[in-house]
């Protein structure tokens, strides 16, 4: 493989719309045990009233009240988090903006090298989970870290570009895809 660059000056704009992507997906993950918790609370809350209607003792309504109010501060500490994720978020913008700058990236057969006006970062392939493609954004997830993603979105480059580095990291990574 002949080795591939791209830089990509800095918008602030599309660095939000990224970390959007970043949210919707991590949200993705953790919304379905929610529904589900959500709907059996709504199970045990109608047992638990139709058993109160007959004269019997109100234990699963109260238990029902409880899974009730602990979806309810769930869903508040979700807020709560995404929040936080969002003015982290845009500090880092800010950071970027007047610190960081441009982002290129190099593509070889061994690494990935990301660099900006402060530092040089090179992984190995084997550095990241499995690329996951999410609403017409590549994301890369190194899995040393905490919570470090590569993020090329289409709207960033151009379509041959975005196409050449999709094909790039289909071909170095075991790629799966997540569909909206």
């Amino acid at each position: 493989m002949q080795e591939k660059t791209i830089h990509i000056p800095f918008n602030r704009e599309h660095y939000i719309n990224n970390q959007k992507v970043i949210w919707d997906l991590m949200y993705k993950e953790v919304s379905g045990s929610y529904y589900i918790y959500i709907a059996a609370t709504v199970i045990v809350l109608a047992i638990g009233l139709a058993v109160d209607l007959k004269g019997g003792f109100p234990i699963t309504t109260i238990i029902g009240i409880g899974m009730l109010i602990s979806i309810l501060l769930k869903f508040r500490h979700v807020r709560k988090v995404k929040r936080n994720f969002f003015t982290r978020a845009n500090d880092i913008a800010t950071l970027h903006e007047t610190a960081l700058g441009d982002t290129t990236y190099i593509f070889t057969n061994d690494t990935l090298t990301v660099q900006n006006n402060q530092q040089t970062k090179r992984y190995n392939w084997d550095d990241f989970e499995p690329l996951v493609y999410f609403e017409n954004t590549l994301i890369l997830k190194v899995k040393k870290g905490e919570s470090e993603y590569i993020i090329v979105s289409q709207y960033e480059v151009s379509h041959a570009d975005f196409d050449e580095i999709h094909s790039i990291l289909n071909e170095k990574m075991a790629a799966y895809s997540l569909v909206t």
